[in-house]
């Protein structure tokens, strides 16, 4: 079980635009399927995952039943992807 959020935006982005946001920011590797999020200092991990629902192409999903410190770490990237892409 996951817990995953979809975007929604004003203006158009394509998934080669995250993976350029993704690749300029530490931690983070791309798939065929997504962008993972690995912090291998804290162990934390995430992915924002290909996806056709809302309008921008990747749905944040974080594993449930994980440390809190999931959240405060995942929480600052997205922020930092919600103001990239408003």
């Amino acid at each position: 079980m996951s817990y995953d959020l979809f975007f929604q935006t004003a203006r158009q982005v394509t998934f080669d635009q995250v993976v350029g946001w993704a690749q300029d920011r530490q931690w983070y590797s791309v798939g065929d399927d997504g962008i993972g999020y690995e912090n291998s200092e804290t162990g934390v991990y995430f992915t924002f995952q290909r996806s056709e629902r809302g309008g921008i192409p990747v749905a944040f999903n974080l594993n449930y039943n994980r440390p809190d410190v999931f959240a405060r770490e995942a929480e600052l990237e997205l922020t930092a992807f919600v103001t990239d892409f408003g």
